[in-house]
């Protein structure tokens, strides 16, 4: 109390120039048409311009909420597919585990190369939430890469921008197919190797994966015939501009495949036959 009154006595100049100042600033606003018309103008300035930075804010937090929900149901809609089952023509109830083929697991990227001759992607999800290697990982606009290893709540996935990966992909159009292959240099394009130069090829034709091996499920989207050339005067070589923009990659889906190994095993018996 007495420190207080001590400052009080020691500022009291300008304390009552204060009070006086603001007086004055009620009365000319109270009385002056102009000037109480100037101060409310700033007056809702000031008030706009908090309420727009708040809404932006507030709109940011709703927009993690929404991408969330929307990963969610990305990851239903993906499980009730009719192409996940093995027959496509059969009905099935959706959440059943009879006769179903494929499985999407929701996972974050956590890290992610795309600079790199070999790169690979780090999700936040490992062997607790069902991760295995050799599994597909993909997300809403196309193929992603394969699970390389695992570990108790993470997993190392090879990114289709890596030199050691060729995952099987065909033409939408007519179903001619081949391996993909990444050149090691542009983060965004991909080459379609192995199609016989017979084949009608046409810029912008969709490239999809075939089905062919245990990784992906057919109809995958990888991108669009961006242009080709010969290589050896027997294959094209046909560049494609992917649909997976892998600089802005963060929601992925693994795909378990349940019948993985029944599929290998019958292969490797077929193969030494």
């Amino acid at each position: 109390m007495r420190g207080l009154l001590r400052f009080i006595i020691r500022y009291h100049p300008i304390i009552l120039f204060i009070i006086l100042e603001v007086v004055a600033f009620i009365f000319v606003a109270h009385f002056n048409s102009f000037h109480r018309a100037r101060i409310l103008e700033i007056k809702h300035g000031i008030m706009g311009n908090i309420e727009r930075k708040y809404e932006k804010y507030s709109s940011y937090f709703n927009l993690v909420k929404e991408n969330k929900t929307l990963v969610e149901e990305n990851v239903k809609l993906y499980n009730m597919m009719p192409t996940i089952y093995l027959n496509p023509l059969t009905t099935y109830i959706p959440d059943s585990l009879i006769n179903k083929q494929y499985k999407f697991i929701p996972a974050r990227v956590i890290n992610n190369s795309t600079n790199k001759q070999y790169n690979f992607i780090t999700i936040n999800k490992g062997r607790l939430d069902g991760i295995e290697p050799e599994m597909g990982v993909i997300c809403n606009q196309g193929i992603v890469g394969v699970v390389k290893e695992t570990t108790d709540n993470f997993a190392s996935v090879i990114s289709v921008l890596n030199r050691e990966f060729f995952p099987s992909a065909k033409i939408k159009r007519n179903g001619y197919f081949g391996p993909l292959e990444w050149p090691g240099k542009r983060y965004d394009q991909i080459i379609l190797k192995e199609i016989p130069v017979q084949v009608d090829v046409h810029q912008g034709d969709t490239i999809i994966t075939s089905g062919y091996s245990s990784i992906f499920p057919e109809g995958i989207m990888v991108g669009t015939v961006k242009d080709y050339d010969t290589e050896e005067g027997l294959y094209y070589d046909i560049r494609i501009n992917l649909s997976t923009d892998f600089k802005k990659l963060s929601n992925v889906l693994v795909v378990k495949n349940f019948t993985r190994q029944e599929k290998l095993k019958l292969e490797l018996k077929t193969s030494h036959d």
